[in-house]
C-alpha cells in the first residue's frame, strides 16, 4: 500500500473511477466510496467528464490560444472539439462551458453576477452544446464589436 500511496502523491497512478469500482462489483452501482481519493466523493458525481482529459492539449491542437482551465471561453471551445474528437456526444459539460453558451447566445441568467443559469436556460444551453459545432463559437470579440459599429453606422446613413 505504501508504494501505491508514494505513487499517488507524485502523480504517477491514477486510481480506478467509482464507475469502474462499480463495473467489477467492488462498489455497489448505487454507493460511493469514502476514501479521500479525487472523484471517490458522491460530489465527484457532478464532475464533468471532460476534466477527465488534456483540454489544454485539445485547446492546443485546435488552434485555441487561450488557457481552457483560465478562460471560459477557450474552456467552451476545447470541450465542443472533445466532444466531436473523443466521442463525448453524451457527457455532461462543464457548467463554465454552459455559463459561456448562454453569455454568448444572450440567455437569461437566474443570477447573473453569481453566474446562475436557472432549470431553462440549463437545458437550453445543454442542448446547444450538444448540437453547436465549436465554430459557432469561434468569433473574436472584436469582430462582434466591429459588427455592431458597422450596424450602428448603416443605421445612421440610413436615417
Amino acid at each position: 500500500m505504501k508504494h501505491i500511496a508514494q505513487k499517488l502523491d507524485a502523480g504517477d497512478y491514477s486510481p480506478p473511477t467509482v464507475p469502474t469500482l462499480q463495473e467489477y462489483g467492488i462498489l455497489p452501482s448505487d454507493e460511493w466510496c469514502h476514501c479521500g481519493l479525487p472523484g471517490h466523493s458522491k460530489a465527484a458525481e457532478n464532475r464533468s467528464v471532460f476534466y477527465d482529459h488534456d483540454l489544454e492539449a485539445i485547446a492546443n491542437a485546435n488552434g485555441i490560444e487561450a488557457d481552457p482551465y483560465d478562460d471560459d471561453r477557450a474552456l467552451l471551445l476545447a470541450c465542443l472539439h472533445a466532444r466531436d474528437e473523443l466521442g463525448l456526444e453524451d457527457a455532461k459539460p462543464p457548467y463554465s462551458a454552459l455559463t459561456e453558451i448562454a453569455e454568448a447566445e444572450h440567455l437569461p441568467f437566474a443570477d447573473y453576477e453569481e453566474q446562475i443559469l436557472g432549470e431553462r436556460t440549463y437545458d437550453t444551453a445543454s442542448q446547444i452544446f450538444r448540437n453547436a459545432p465549436p465554430s459557432d463559437f469561434e468569433r473574436e470579440e472584436d469582430d462582434e464589436v466591429d459588427e455592431v459599429e458597422q450596424f450602428l453606422t448603416e443605421l445612421e446613413l440610413s436615417g
